[in-house]
């Protein structure tokens, strides 16, 4: 299914999976804060400590752009109650379908398909509302940039597509009003932050502030450090035997 943008409809059945990611290897490699700014330190309070673990709690979860980009790219951001951070940007992509659709059952994926064993096949890990369709609910599957996505279905006929793309976890320490990122080979970045249930505003020195909203429930998360690992092994390997085939073909 296609809307009139032009752009690919979702759909569950694994093979006819499209994004508009036009400029996904370059965003891949693309940091969304610069490493320029020295930290600061100071002693905490007891005081200080409280609001700094409150502070935490707040932050705990998978931030994202309410914009995207014409090709559907926005940040994602994911802070762990362990002090780590991932910094970095995904597809991120909501679209509709028709609920009364009658070729709709032949589109969607169902528990139970054999199909499921297999690793580029979707898997449900979360199930929608009590008598809601089997489609309905969180599904995960490999993605061709070698992590995984995730896509929400649900009864009223939306759907949402998440693919995370694999990039290096980094820290996070909460200093008064500010936040210090560290992430792999730069210094620490000390960037002010506003916090509340659904909105974070962060505001890196000569910046314009960048305002993340709350993903509620968290129905996808960043990869881990592993899965980004060997999401890069996988685009790797494509890589190689996509040039192969295209050396085989001159």
């Amino acid at each position: 299914m296609e809307r009139a943008d032009g752009i690919s409809m979702i759909t569950i059945s694994g093979s006819s999976f499209q994004a508009p990611l036009r400029n996904l290897f370059l965003a891949m490699g693309i940091f969304l804060l610069l490493c320029n700014v020295t930290a600061f330190a100071q002693e905490k309070t007891p005081a200080a400590k409280a609001i700094g673990e409150t502070s935490i709690k707040r932050l705990i979860g998978v931030w994202e752009s309410p914009d995207t980009t014409k090709g559907g790219l926005g940040a994602i951001y994911e802070f762990r109650e362990d002090g780590g951070l991932m910094v970095g940007m995904g597809a991120l992509v909501n679209m509709t379908y028709d609920p009364q659709d009658p070729n709709l059952q032949q589109l969607m994926m169902h528990p139970g398909d054999k199909s499921l064993d297999h690793d580029g096949q979707p898997q449900k890990i979360m199930d929608g509302p009590v008598g809601s369709p089997s489609y309905v609910g969180v599904w995960k599957f490999r993605h061709y940039t070698g992590g995984f996505a995730f896509q929400q279905i649900t009864a009223d006929g939306r759907i949402m597509l998440r693919v995370p793309f694999p990039m290096p976890w980094g820290r996070y320490e909460v200093k008064g009003n500010k936040l210090s990122i560290i992430q792999p080979g730069c210094p620490s970045v000390d960037v002010v932050y506003k916090v509340t249930e659904k909105t974070l505003d962060l505001t890196a020195p000569g910046k314009k502030t960048e305002r993340l909203i709350r993903v509620i429930p968290t129905w996808y998360h960043a990869l881990t450090e592993s899965e980004t690992e060997e999401a890069r092994i996988r685009l790797q390997r494509t890589l190689k035997e996509n040039e192969k085939k295209k050396s085989e073909l001159r």
